[in-house]
């Protein structure tokens, strides 16, 4: 899936948890077009539903997908095993990183 056809969605784990919400630390990657509904439960979006991302160029969006991980892992508290597992659905993200990166399948938790 391309970054711009994506909606990243997370709730940091310094968030106060509220019902209907899904816990702090969770995350999920799914398609921003049509019914959206499924981002509700979460606090912090990004991908398609960002204007900037409709006009990036390759290069912008791989780096974005970076910078997107970075973020939730040191900044929100994500796991990094669960970044990577929803992130690789991304295919600007599988650019971007090195190319012996294990698949998430692969990956330690």
């Amino acid at each position: 899936m391309k970054l711009r056809d994506a909606m990243i969605a997370w709730n940091p784990t310094w968030w106060t948890w509220l019902p209907g919400e899904m816990p702090p630390g969770s995350l999920k990657v799914g398609p921003f077009a049509g019914n959206r509904r499924w981002s509700t439960p979460y606090r912090m979006t990004d991908g398609g539903c960002c204007a900037d991302t409709l006009t990036m160029s390759q290069a912008e969006a791989e780096r974005e997908t970076l910078v997107m991980f970075n973020t939730m892992v040191l900044r929100d508290g994500i796991n990094p095993a669960d970044a990577h597992r929803e992130l690789w659905l991304i295919d600007e993200y599988r650019a971007a990183i090195c190319v012996d990166t294990p698949p998430p399948d692969e990956v330690e938790e």
